[in-house]
């Protein structure tokens, strides 16, 4: 099988370098060889390599950012993702296409499955909701992967919550406050990363499934988990998202955990942090 990653440096992206199968070819595409919102340059790329399967982990993130940047969220969000079916569809490729458990409003008081609405409270979670509704309306052949928060090394510098908070404590900072009325399901990169070349090679039926670690946790927990098995001594205390909202530009959603109904989920999400904590040990040493 030959398959095409976009966004190759990012979290997700990285993982598939690091779980690549080798029987098949890959094609791992970053902003310096492929850019998504450059309509005539993908579908060269994509006519040229003619893969069989095209993986977007592509993605402008974070409510604030999203926020400040609205132009700029749709147009790699939603707009480049509805160039991309529309050249999959053009050339007979199927599309793999990343998403987020962001499009929920958290209202729910349980875990959102396939089958609840999306009704996305900001720019971040609207732009990525439109990307989804152009691959269901456009593709032929298509898969939907609705992520929750991750874990995970990456090439590029990212920014993400885990990535935050160690930062923080690497500079100095013996006090954090984190939220502890926050709750998503904390999942591993890599583990995602294999399940979804597994699910794709075992010829899993198109269409939209929620993806995830066993598990949910609030941001606190998440947070004195990684901690705790980095063996770092971080002094965290529990906040509420309202102490934050000085901050947040657009409101967020308190508790996107999800769960799928039509596939099994991954190990438990503490277990998956053992081996990420190796991992970021080994990429702190080098």
């Amino acid at each position: 099988m030959k398959i095409l990653i976009i966004g190759s440096t990012g979290i997700v992206g990285s993982a598939f370098k690091r779980n690549r199968t080798k029987s098949d070819t890959y094609f791992f595409e970053d902003h310096s060889t492929l850019e998504i919102k450059n309509r005539d340059q993908m579908l060269a790329r994509l006519a040229e390599t003619r893969p069989d399967v095209v993986i977007n982990t592509a993605a402008y993130v974070g409510v604030n950012p999203c926020a400040e940047h609205q132009t700029e969220a749709y147009a790699v969000n939603a707009e480049a993702v509805r160039d991309l079916a529309e050249i999959c569809k053009q050339l007979n490729i199927c599309l793999a296409h990343l998403s987020t458990d962001a499009v929920f409003d958290g209202q729910k008081g349980d875990y959102y499955t396939e089958e609840d609405a999306a009704n996305p409270l900001n720019v971040y979670g609207k732009s990525k909701h439109a990307g989804d509704l152009f691959v269901e309306d456009i593709c032929k052949k298509y898969y939907i992967f609705r992520l929750p928060i991750l874990f995970g090394t990456r090439e590029n510098k990212g920014n993400i919550f885990i990535e935050k908070m160690h930062k923080l404590a690497a500079s100095g900072t013996t006090e954090l406050l984190i939220s502890d009325d926050v709750f998503s399901c904390p999942s591993f990169s890599d583990d995602l990363a294999r399940e979804i070349l597994r699910l794709i090679k075992a010829k899993l039926a198109h269409g939209l499934y929620h993806l995830k670690n066993e598990g949910k946790a609030s941001l606190f927990e998440f947070a004195s988990t990684f901690f705790a098995k980095l063996g770092l001594e971080i002094n965290i205390k529990r906040a509420k998202a309202k102490d934050f909202a000085y901050y947040d530009k657009e409101p967020k959603p308190l508790d996107t955990a999800i769960k799928s109904i039509k596939i099994k989920h991954l190990r438990p999400w503490e277990e998956a942090m053992d081996d990420f904590v190796v991992q970021f040990k080994n990429k702190e040493v080098k």
